[in-house]
């Protein structure tokens, strides 16, 4: 009876060894499980002024509108040039305490061989105003408002894998947590570089645990691949929604309201032949731009009276899709129902990339006319839908390069409001010809626009 009941210890304590072990390896929170912050920041009782002090940033104010801004200092990054992200993203959260950017160096000094380019993000700790460092990728990284979560995905530098990674700002900044690498059914073997695009923007499913990629590969004959789906980050499961061969699907964007939708738009392209090829048409000769998607299937968002559109995105209900094309115009997916939020005199400016408050009441956008190049001046206008009336958040900055020297750092504002629709984030050229992520309260804008 002794001899049994010491095996029967025995085997315990080697069960119970075995699960300690487990347990110390499987992360102490279950995996992709969005939770409530460990220590949630309420709204701050700080002024603009005191939030965006000195230490990293510069105010600004224009000198035609009287708005102001704030930029992002260059010496505070340690970098020429800090930008935002793309106008649908996010890089600030709902409490006010954590900011990324994309930094770079100034490219005239690239070009005239004073310095090398180096490009790299940050996290900027707007509470402890500490600043951390992660790797830059081809697509922009996503910071969950909510949950002060980052996520982003870096490319290897052959171009043959990439890896996705969180970074939880509350509890550790600093470090990276590994979650699924980029799905190997989308990579053909044999390429020497073949994943040209991983995904251009990072969105995510409600839970957060699946992110759309729209992808673009080679294979080892360089023909190209357009690719899309979800990927589970913490499985890594690949579920593929579609692949062309003849069309770059790109700018793919979940559906806030709806994991199973996506939005994503179909753009002219270069093949591995230099060949160009267009944007086409629908046999009843409707735009092909607008892409409402979903698992094997995919059906074209009719777009303006003008048969044009660029730069869309999701309303906060994604019901309606919003998008420029001589002016600013919304669609609802569901209907059919066409609105008209703003037209505008292309012969005197143009909305370029237009971002709404979730209530549809106020708009921005940006404006390059007359200088339709990377790199050009740019305006960026709010707009105030209940009276009709607009102030200029800039009205007008000045140029960074020049045609002969167009920017390869995609530096157009891409103005979009963040923190519950308090403030506009942009990227702004600054008197220093240096990029500068520039955040302007809209309490201001409303007041100037309201009286």
């Amino acid at each position: 009876m002794q001899k049994k009941l010491f095996i029967l210890c025995l085997a315990a304590a080697v069960l119970t060894v075995f699960s300690c072990k487990k347990t110390q390896e499987t992360p102490a929170e279950p995996a992709g499980t969005p939770s409530t912050p460990t220590d949630p920041a309420t709204p701050p009782s700080k002024t603009p002024d005191e939030l965006f002090a000195s230490d990293y940033f510069q105010r600004f104010t224009d000198p035609s509108s009287g708005v102001v801004s704030y930029y992002l200092k260059s010496e505070a990054i340690g970098k020429d040039n800090s930008q935002s992200v793309y106008f649908q993203g996010c890089e600030f959260s709902n409490d006010e305490r954590f900011l990324f950017c994309m930094c770079s160096t100034n490219e005239t000094k690239v070009r005239e061989g004073k310095a090398t380019q180096e490009r790299y993000c940050l996290i900027i700790d707007l509470k402890t105003r500490r600043k951390y460092q992660f790797p830059k990728s081809d697509n922009y990284p996503w910071l969950d408002p909510e949950t002060d979560r980052l996520y982003y995905c870096v490319r290897a530098k052959d171009q043959g894998s990439a890896q996705f990674y969180r970074r939880d700002l509350l509890t550790a900044p600093a470090l990276d947590v590994e979650l699924a690498p980029f799905p190997a059914e989308c990579i053909p073997q044999g390429s020497p570089r073949p994943i040209s695009r991983t995904l251009n923007h990072i969105t995510l499913t409600s839970d957060r645990h699946k992110v759309f990629i729209d992808c673009w590969v080679k294979d080892k004959d360089r023909k190209d691949y357009f690719i899309w789906g979800m990927l589970d980050l913490y499985s890594g499961a690949w579920d593929q929604w579609g692949v062309s061969e003849t069309e770059n699907v790109t700018h793919g964007q979940v559906n806030p309201c709806h994991d199973d939708e996506a939005l994503c738009a179909i753009d002219g392209w270069d093949d591995s032949q230099k060949v160009h090829h267009s944007l086409g048409k629908d046999p009843d000769g409707t735009t092909r731009r607008l892409q409402y998607v979903k698992r094997n299937f995919m059906k074209t968002i009719m777009p303006s009276d003008e048969n044009g559109a660029t730069h869309e995105g999701w309303t906060a209900d994604g019901d309606w899709v919003y998008f420029c094309g001589h002016g600013i115009n919304l669609r609802n997916v569901r209907t059919g129902e066409y609105k008209r939020v703003l037209l505008t005199n292309l012969s005197k400016e143009q909305a370029t990339h237009c971002h709404p408050t979730r209530d549809l009441k106020y708009w921005t956008f940006d404006d390059a006319y007359p200088d339709f190049y990377r790199g050009g001046r740019w305006k960026v206008h709010f707009l105030n839908t209940l009276t009709g009336k607009r102030v200029m958040i800039y009205s007008g900055r000045p140029a960074i390069n020049d045609k002969d020297n167009l920017s390869t750092l995609h530096p157009d504002p891409h103005p979009h409001f963040v923190c519950g629709d308090k403030y506009i984030i942009c990227t702004m050229a600054g008197d220093d010809l240096n990029l500068h992520l520039s955040i302007t309260p809209v309490d201001q804008l409303i007041k100037m626009t309201s009286e």
